[in-house]
């Protein structure tokens, strides 16, 4: 008979880069090579930074580069996969999920980003988790849980110095992508309540008490600005879309225009595709670089027999 098969291949090699709000985009090191990997990365509150989940010889871990030009500098070395990172409010620490099952989701870690010191765990909880995100000014971190399969993912908030969840968006719906103005007094958070992901705002930390649709044709990934008058988010044809955010004693929605197209940038479901810079002017994203390796097809005539012949060697 004959036997068909391919090697392994080499998958292709993620960079970062920076896009203009016009949609101009620009390597942020024209020299970076991350030796493996990436998943996910996110900025520093920075923009000096980007902490980013890298696999390196099937090992997958935080690392820290500092921008432009600084090298890889690993943060995590666990017995488990590490991934899914975020940075505290000052830039102190990195937040992580460690994966214990190769799901993704676990529990929640902090390190020092420079390296020093012993990773903290969290939270003691039953619940793991697919995303943390800290608030502006530190005091809260937004975490999405990750129950099995067929329960759906719902949104905590944790006080700095608290060991209680505070459920902030649970229902039988699925919902993804916390984040919290930087005053503290909206959620923003996508929802597939309607049928379809859309984009709500409800106030923090009282959620229940109100709830507004900014998306109407699809909507995920919602960041605010560093002033939060303007509300970003991805809408169901993969356009980056800012929404203007009046100030008031209210919420409220005002105009609302596509910036660029982000179906070009590596995505990694849970994890936003963009992080918007300090001055609010552009955005990192992570994009696929050199092309991966494919496999050889190699192709063996009578395997059957040469198989019989070598044992009886």
């Amino acid at each position: 008979g004959t036997l068909a098969y391919t090697t392994g291949g080499t998958q292709a090699t993620r960079r970062a880069a920076w896009v203009s709000r016009e949609g101009l985009v620009t390597a942020v090191d024209s020299t970076w090579d991350p030796q493996g990997i990436i998943g996910s990365a996110t900025l520093s509150p920075d923009g000096k930074a980007v902490a980013v989940a890298l696999t390196r010889e099937g090992r997958r871990d935080i690392w820290v580069k500092r921008l432009p030009a600084g090298p890889f500098s690993r943060l995590t070395f666990n017995d488990t996969s590490s991934g899914r990172p975020a940075w505290s409010a000052d830039g102190r620490d990195v937040y992580y999920i460690a994966d214990r099952s190769g799901s993704g989701v676990g529990p929640v870690y902090a390190r020092r980003s420079d390296g020093t010191g012993n990773p903290r765990l969290l939270l003691r909880s039953d619940v793991d988790f697919g995303q943390v995100k800290a608030s502006k000014d530190g005091r809260w971190l937004l975490l999405r849980s990750a129950p099995p399969p067929p329960a759906s993912t719902d949104i905590f908030g944790l006080k700095a110095g608290d060991s209680t969840l505070v459920p902030l968006v649970a229902s039988p719906a699925t919902e993804l992508y916390p984040a919290l103005s930087p005053d503290g007094r909206w959620l923003a958070y996508s929802s597939d309540e309607s049928g379809a992901f859309e984009v709500y705002v409800r106030p923090f930390p009282e959620t229940a008490g109100a709830k507004w649709q900014v998306s109407t044709a699809g909507g995920s990934q919602p960041t605010w600005s560093s002033n939060g008058r303007e509300l970003l988010y991805v809408n169901g044809k993969n356009d980056l879309i800012s929404a203007q955010i009046p100030p008031g004693a209210t919420f409220s929605v005002g105009a609302q225009r596509s910036l660029f197209s982000v179906a070009q940038f590596a995505t990694v479901r849970g994890v936003p595709a963009y992080w918007l810079s300090p001055d609010d002017k552009r955005f990192l994203v992570l994009r696929e670089g050199a092309a991966g390796q494919p496999g050889e097809l190699i192709v063996a005539e009578n395997w059957v027999q040469q198989l019989a012949g070598q044992g009886g060697k």
